[in-house]
């Protein structure tokens, strides 16, 4: 690492969950930590991150004082994945998750509906579940879901409300994803000032967006980021343009929000994680006489 010292990391790179399709499986440590090496470079450009085998060593020399670890570790792991999927969650199989979630209540789990109309003013009743956290909603769905077995192209996931955590059951169907979009920006919201992102697609993406937005009238589009729902609106008509902003919903602490706005963009700007890892050391290094 040199006469500075820092900072060793080491990762394991989980290959068998990996976001990348099967042919694309060989080399996935290496392309992981090529994106890695790309995320941190413009906070140290002296670090360096090699693959071996199935984990990442991350070196972060401490040049100029020491190195800001928690925001580094943190860009790092984040997988940066972004998606647009269809809602479905005014589905037959989610009236029966809450028919069985009320005959086996789970604590602090309850069944909720939201109402809202489309276009044509037809009324719709999703049928979800919500909790005060995503831990207890997800321990919550395990077993409804073994008894209840979901379909092999949808998913559910969970997303933050302006109180607590709710269920949104989608299709598993990726329309956009991060090959999508050109560039983020952090902005603020025109409506109530708070910090929101800004994303702008490549030429291929906003046709993709008009195109899914158009045969999907009446329908709610989930946005999803690393594997949270962070906003679903109604699609009220085709969405021709190549701008989109996606509002983080509501906190207390208006900085945290900030924070997590500027980690987002910093994410989108560069490529997501191939695959997920998982950090198992950490240690100093101590600098050489």
């Amino acid at each position: 690492m040199g006469v500075a010292g820092g900072v060793r990391l080491v990762y394991r790179v989980d290959a068998p969950r990996t976001h990348a399709p099967a042919p694309n499986q060989p080399g996935i440590a290496q392309r992981t930590a090529d994106a890695v090496q790309q995320r941190i470079r413009p906070y140290n450009r002296h670090a360096l991150v090699r693959a071996n085998s199935n984990e990442l060593e991350v070196l972060i020399p401490a040049i100029g004082g020491p190195p800001p670890m928690d925001a580094l570790k943190r860009l790092i792991a984040r997988s940066g994945r972004i998606e647009f999927k269809i809602v479905d969650d005014g589905s037959a199989y989610m009236k029966a998750v809450a028919v069985l979630a009320y005959r086996t209540p789970s604590a602090g789990v309850t069944v909720d509906a939201d109402n809202w109309s489309d276009p044509s003013g037809t009324e719709h009743d999703d049928v979800l579940l919500v909790s005060a956290s995503p831990e207890q909603l997800a321990a919550a769905i395990d077993p409804l879901v073994r008894v209840q077995p979901i379909a092999d192209d949808h998913e559910i996931l969970l997303g933050e409300r302006t109180s607590g955590w709710r269920t949104y059951y989608v299709f598993s169907k990726v329309h956009l994803d991060n090959a999508d979009i050109q560039t983020a920006d952090q902005t603020w919201s025109v409506d109530n000032g708070a910090p929101e992102v800004s994303i702008e697609l490549t030429t291929r993406g906003g046709e993709k967006l008009a195109a899914l937005t158009e045969r999907s009238v009446g329908k709610k589009m989930a946005i999803i980021f690393e594997n949270r729902v962070v906003t679903a609106p109604v699609i009220n008509g085709k969405i021709p343009g190549f701008r989109l902003r996606i509002t983080l919903g509501v906190r207390d602490d208006m900085s945290q929000l900030l924070l997590e706005a500027k980690d987002l963009v910093a994410v989108l700007r560069q490529q997501a994680l191939p695959a997920p890892i998982v950090l198992v050391s950490e240690e100093a290094v101590s600098p050489r006489e």
